[in-house]
Order: C-alpha cells, then structure tokens, then sequence
C-alpha cells in the first residue's frame, strides 16, 4: 500500500532519518494501522529500491517516519508499505 512521497528528510545521528511528507498531510485510509516494526519498501526516484523497516512513527501531525538507514534518502522516494 502507497503512502507518500518524501518532500523532507532530517537525519538523526546514531538513530537514522526521519522521512515526512513536508506539510501537505496525505490522505490515508482512517483503519490502517501502521506501527514501529512494519516492513515498508522504499522506492527511490532511480527506480531502486531499499526494504527496511519502520523504528519510529509520529502520525499525530504529518506522517513521519523514522527508518534506520546509512544512505541518503532522496525527495521524491515513495514509501510503500508491505504486507498491509
């Protein structure tokens, strides 16, 4: 299932990056429950992809998701979740 696009990104030292869709909120499904431990796949604009899970979340204002990653993550990455 399609989450969003990544307009932001902040790296957090020793924890990873916090991906957010910047402040246009997207429009989920209000059942969809979405926890620390999910797989998600992201899909960078190259067409590559890395699967990864999720080890942070804050869905009160915008979505944002923290991932335990060592490489760059681009704009415009869309975050796929898996098995949803």
């Amino acid at each position: 299932m399609f989450l969003y696009k990544v307009e932001k990104t902040f790296k957090v030292k020793d924890r990873g990056y916090i991906l957010t869709p910047g402040y246009s909120k997207p429009k989920l499904d209000e059942n969809l429950k979405i926890k620390i431990g999910d797989s998600i796949k992201l899909q960078f604009p190259d067409g590559s992809y890395l699967a990864t899970k999720i080890t942070g979340i804050n869905f009160n204002s915008c979505y944002d998701i923290l991932i335990d990653s060592l490489e760059d993550i681009p704009i415009g990455t869309e975050i796929w979740l898996i098995n949803q």
